[in-house]
């Protein structure tokens, strides 16, 4: 599986450096520096859920799943943006 990723990741790379030539890079490798940023987008991705309300403090969270298998994030979404949005209600990790 990793070697598929891999592989994905050079035709990406290859890709960029078919469409821009080295001059509009900065840096001395382009190809590591793309590879790298790719790598780090793919590990920040996540999948999000659906966002809850707590039934007892009243506020919008989500939990957010991590690429590393078992590690869970939860965190509070802005009363502003989601305050007036309909929900499933459900008591948060906080107030449990």
């Amino acid at each position: 599986m990793a070697n598929n990723y891999d592989a994905l990741n050079e035709a990406k790379i290859e890709d960029m450096r078919y469409y821009f030539d080295d001059d509009w890079f900065d840096i001395p490798n382009p190809g590591e520096a793309i590879a790298r940023s790719l790598h780090a987008r793919a590990l920040n991705r996540g999948t999000v859920n659906q966002p809850l309300r707590c039934s007892k403090c009243k506020k919008v969270y989500h939990k957010k799943i991590r690429p590393t298998p078992g590690t869970e994030l939860y965190e509070y979404l802005d009363q502003g943006t989601f305050g007036n949005l309909r929900m499933r209600v459900e008591v948060c990790w906080k107030c449990e």
